[in-house]
């Protein structure tokens, strides 16, 4: 699978410029000439508070795709949806983020007036924080978070579809392998342990196992590779010569089930 863009993106994008922290290292020459509040840490703060309440893991496709049997573009066109119908968080930010950039404008107009004698260089910060915020706003954009998930949508897709084109590949090769098991267990030669053992080691044993990959595309093969696993285990093979016929009929019976859900797609 693809890296999750969106995670990738934006957990850790919040600009160092609009915080409390970097805010306080600014303000000192402010505060010595400018005695009334200007409550711009209390908005950066509620603003930085509002982004952090986003869970942006629950912005990716691939980080919510289940593993295995179950990853499948059914399922994929469900997480991508669910998804994409999460809005409130995005928008709560962007529009705190908004909010927040047009304050910083206000104050900055307000700090410049004629008589503040606050420090050009401080209300130059300001409007910079404020474009700041302006620009990071989009980022976090309800319309730009759902261009980046379906874009992690179309790669994950993508990716689904090339690995399916491989395991569909696989299953020709699985529907030859066992031909081959029924086709020389119905050849009527397998008749002692010794012949059971050999047909067991060469045309049996692994079945199961290599088709589990085709479960995703052929959920019918599910519980035959459950009854597999028990049926053509280690020690199930026949013990006694007069048990080899039926383990051997009980082997064809279960290939020709295996081969028959696993049609050409």
């Amino acid at each position: 699978m693809p890296l999750a863009l969106v995670p990738s993106k934006l957990r850790d994008s919040y600009p160092k410029s609009l915080t409390v922290k970097d805010w306080d290292k600014h303000k000192s020459l402010l505060a010595k000439v400018f005695a009334k509040p200007t409550g711009i840490s209390a908005e950066l703060e509620a603003t930085k508070d509002t982004f952090e309440k986003i869970d942006w893991n629950a912005y990716s496709v691939d980080g919510n795709m289940p593993q295995g049997q179950n990853a499948t573009l059914e399922k994929l066109e469900e997480v991508k949806d669910s998804i994409l119908s999460k809005q409130k968080p995005l928008k709560d930010a962007y529009d705190a983020m908004r909010s927040l950039s047009q304050f910083l404008e206000r104050k900055a107009v307000e700090l410049s007036k004629k008589g503040t004698n606050v420090p050009d260089s401080t209300v130059k910060h300001i409007r910079k924080m404020a474009d700041e915020a302006n620009k990071f706003s989009y980022s976090i954009a309800p319309a730009t978070i759902s261009d980046l998930v379906m874009t992690d949508y179309a790669n994950c897709k993508k990716s689904m579809e090339a690995a399916r084109v491989t395991r569909l590949n696989g299953a020709k090769i699985a529907i030859g392998y066992l031909a081959s098991t029924i086709k020389i267990g119905s050849a009527g030669n397998i008749k002692t342990v010794a012949d059971y053992e050999s047909y067991w080691s060469e045309n049996v044993r692994g079945i199961g196992t290599g088709l589990v990959t085709l479960v995703v595309d052929y959920p019918e093969l599910k519980p035959l590779i459950k009854q597999a696993a028990k049926q053509w285990a280690e020690n199930a093979k026949p013990k006694q010569d007069k048990d080899v016929p039926q383990a051997v009929a009980d082997t064809v019976a279960l290939a020709r089930q295996m081969a028959a859900v696993i049609k050409p797609k």
